[in-house]
């Protein structure tokens, strides 16, 4: 039993201690004592004023420290109701924004492919027909051998019409004298 009484004591002292380092944080002791000393005096210079606003404190303490305490509350409830909102909102938002990113990255990633497969087409294209309508080099045509270009014409052209179609359109007379283009 004393055991129990002597840590009861040594708990509502480190309590009181604690409380007590509290209160000179917020209003330290030099303020306080001045705080005191204007108390009473002002208690012995006018006691009726004192004992008026002493009974006003007392008993509207309560009713102040409770509005306060529901004002709080409920503030942090609907805080914490705004909080879960926000949080379902968003988590039924990303439920649509994620198959949307999947969808437009696909999309991306064909616009790109279609990108790539037109410039390599163009430039295939390109390398075609200047193949094509390029004159040989003298050096080539001179020697009599089949240059790089001539190779390169010969490859091209080997599903296309003959180099003369992409170079000119020639107008042509039929035997009724009609003509062809």
């Amino acid at each position: 039993m004393a055991a129990a009484t002597t840590a009861a004591a040594h708990l509502a002292a480190s309590a009181l201690t604690t409380t007590q380092r509290q209160l000179d944080r917020v209003f330290p002791p030099k303020a306080r004592q001045e705080t005191y000393a204007q108390a009473v005096e002002l208690a012995t210079t006018r006691p009726l004023l004192f004992s008026f606003i002493l009974a006003q404190a007392t008993i509207t303490l309560t009713p102040i420290l409770l509005f306060l305490t529901f004002t709080l509350s409920t503030l942090a409830f609907a805080l914490g109701c705004a909080a879960l909102f926000t949080l379902l909102w968003a988590g039924v938002a990303l439920l649509i924004l994620i198959p949307t990113l999947f969808v437009a990255s696909g999309i991306a990633l064909c616009v790109w492919a279609w990108g790539v497969a037109t410039f390599f087409a163009c430039r295939w294209t390109l390398a075609a027909l200047q193949g094509l309508t390029a004159p040989p080099p003298p050096a080539a045509a001179a020697a009599g051998g089949a240059g790089e270009d001539e190779k390169r014409r010969e490859s091209a052209s080997s599903f296309s019409s003959p180099p003369t179609s992409w170079a000119k359109v020639e107008k042509v007379e039929d035997s009724d004298g009609m003509r062809k283009e």
